[in-house]
């Protein structure tokens, strides 16, 4: 039996509500007609709104919500999850600060829309559902620094731009390097929840930089690898 907690935590999550400076564009005024979601809890989402995401600062990180729901679709329904669920807890970190914990017995909407629509509620309201008494998810305004600290002994950053770790051929490197056999050691692996590029955040420059693939991976990806190699290697 392992004494490893292991945190997965999406970073910089594409994650956010439809500027209101946008709400009277002809893009969304057009939907609106047909769609009965409030827009204060319609996400952006680039599929729907590129004229609007192509406007905005750092588009190419804007209006992705299915990277995460993607990510966690793979990582929820992951035997790791089923039967260390003890010891994995799931972040998710939005690009304004906003965060919120992942229950691992969470039935996640396998519909895409219906994702977009429960996190929107998310997003206005803090809670899932809204209001209730004992909701499913809670969403809080913490800084990312803060949460680092908070989380884990050692906080690993996952980017093709790091030292690379061979876990096909030399999973014992990895293992040792950051310790994953240590009695009640705790790990945070930092996985961007955006569409490309590197994020300009300070608070992660001091991280560990690690990359796991010699070339860029889509976030879900990435989830999966290393899930697979925390269930079949080190748990």
């Amino acid at each position: 039996m392992t004494h490893l907690n292991v945190n997965f935590l999406f970073f910089d999550a594409a994650l956010e509500i439809i500027p209101k400076t946008f709400w009277k564009h002809k893009t969304i005024a057009k939907k609106t007609k047909k769609n009965t979601v409030p827009l204060d809890e319609t996400l952006l989402d680039v599929s729907e709104h590129l004229s609007i995401v192509k406007q905005l600062k750092e588009s190419h990180r804007r209006g992705r919500p299915d990277i995460l729901h993607i990510s966690l679709l793979q990582l929820l329904h992951h035997p790791l999850l089923y039967e260390f669920n003890k010891n994995i807890r799931i972040f998710v970190h939005t690009r304004n600060d906003i965060v919120f914990e992942v229950p691992h017995d969470w039935r996640i909407p396998i519909n895409y829309y219906r994702f977009k629509r429960i996190i929107g509620q998310l997003l206005k309201y803090g809670t899932v559902p809204p209001k209730a008494e004992s909701p499913i998810l809670i969403a809080k305004k913490i800084p990312l620094q803060q949460l680092f600290q908070t989380l884990a002994d050692d906080t690993i950053l996952l980017t093709s731009h790091g030292v690379y770790f061979d876990l096909k051929n030399d999973s014992t490197t990895f293992i040792q390097h950051f310790g994953l056999k240590e009695e009640k050691k705790r790990i945070t692996f930092c996985i961007g929840a955006f569409q490309r590029g590197q994020s300009p955040r300070p608070e992660l420059k001091p991280l560990f930089h690690a990359s796991i693939y010699h070339s860029s991976l889509p976030a879900w990806i990435v989830t999966s690898i290393l899930a697979d190699f925390l269930y079949f290697t080190v748990f």
